[in-house]
């Protein structure tokens, strides 16, 4: 007790950040964008380990939810829960490509 009533608990919640140029940018392989659609925050992963649903793919974190960039499909656990229409999809795709520095899968809808 002695030792933590001397303990500085602020430092725990203080948040420092360094310049966004830090480092080259080759060198941060787990990049992601992310991606604000209708009160939804997505992920998209750069190189993302599991190429399901497609390559790449956004992630709905909050829900466990994948969406297949290609078709709009939506999974949870590898289970198909959603379709997003044509245009839903477009609009996403639109935003993705204004953050995401990568290629987005081609569409087949």
């Amino acid at each position: 007790m002695s030792l933590l009533s001397k303990f500085d608990f602020n430092t725990l919640t203080q948040t420092d950040y360094t310049e966004p140029n830090i480092l080259p940018l080759d060198l941060l392989i787990d990049r992601k964008a992310r991606i604000k659609d209708n009160g939804l925050i997505w992920l998209i992963h750069k190189y993302d380990k599991d190429p399901f649903p497609s390559s790449p793919h956004a992630h709905q974190v909050d829900n466990n939810i994948k969406l297949d960039l290609s078709n709009g499909k939506c999974y949870k656990v590898r289970k198909h829960v959603h379709t997003l229409n044509r245009k839903q999809l477009l609009d996403f795709r639109e935003k993705a490509e204004k953050v995401f520095d990568g290629d987005l899968p081609a569409i087949a809808v």
